[in-house]
């Protein structure tokens, strides 16, 4: 099952990077004080490919999480620990796939849960285009800016550092 989600979600964003780039401004990482108070960027399928490019051969961990789901609330905080474990060598960015009605909650739960990388909201076309049917739901990009790996579920510490290792190589 791992494997066949893994080749369409590669298939995927292999046609999505025949595609031409988007007019959007590459999003930056946000200060905290700058991301408390702004609002929360909604992120395209074209944005993301952007923002992956954007760390210069960096890898890039994509979290996709929600204020109300339980395993998302387990799993960030040891996403904020691998963020500044690896910080300056691998990017972890988070995107929330929270509806219009709980978006409000979102900015206090990034000041609760004390997350420590940027935050986008996912567009429509980034979920079809991975076809999340559960979260939390990880993506990591290679250095090159390929998708490496995608994982539906919680990922403990050492699952993490597995995968982060294989983004290191």
């Amino acid at each position: 099952m791992f494997a066949r989600l893994q080749a369409l979600v590669v298939a995927c964003m292999l046609l999505m990077l025949t595609t031409a780039p988007s007019a959007l401004a590459a999003p930056t990482s946000a200060t905290k004080a700058t991301q408390k108070s702004a609002p929360i960027e909604t992120l395209s399928v074209q944005g993301l490919q952007k923002l992956v490019r954007a760390g210069k051969g960096r890898p890039v961990v994509v979290n996709f999480f929600a204020t109300w789901c339980p395993p998302c609330r387990a799993e960030i905080p040891m996403l904020v620990e691998m963020a500044d474990k690896y910080r300056g060598r691998v990017d972890i960015v988070g995107m929330t796939v929270d509806n219009d009605a709980s978006m409000p909650k979102v900015m206090p739960y990034i000041a609760q849960m004390k997350i420590n990388y940027p935050v986008y909201r996912a567009g429509t076309d980034i979920v079809q285009a991975f076809s999340i049917r559960s979260i939390p739901f990880n993506v990591g990009y290679d250095r090159k800016g390929k998708v490496a790996w995608a994982f539906s579920g919680f990922l403990d510490d050492a699952a993490f550092e597995e995968m982060i290792g294989e983004l290191l190589k």
